[in-house]
């Protein structure tokens, strides 16, 4: 059994990063609900605004790492495919979390 994220926990992560509210508290929430399906990991359109408050984000975090996640995000958006960038926005944005629960930030 792999430990990668479907599309739809990455959509589902990606989402609330970039704003978007769901009803539910858990991904099996949104997953069993009506609402339309997130594009982010096969229209560039949902995507670039990600790519955006990514950015935003890892210059007002002013670390080495989330500097790092950032280059790898900005090759993957040069020479990648639609599905690397996905992924590596999902990884930064992993990363955001995982620091907003350790010091309490909002990851916005």
């Amino acid at each position: 059994m792999s430990n990668e994220p479907t599309i739809t926990e990455m959509n589902y992560a990606i989402g609330v990063f970039n704003g978007r509210s769901f009803s539910g508290s858990h991904i099996t929430d949104y997953e069993a609900s009506d609402a339309p399906k997130m594009k982010y990991h096969s229209d560039w359109n949902w995507l670039m605004p990600v790519f955006h408050a990514i950015r935003e984000k890892a210059f007002a975090l002013r670390n080495e790492k989330a500097n790092q996640l950032l280059a790898k995000l900005n090759t993957q958006l040069l020479f990648g495919t639609i599905a690397d960038v996905h992924l590596h926005a999902f990884r930064f944005i992993e990363y955001v979390n995982k620091q907003s629960t350790t010091t309490n930030e909002a990851i916005t």
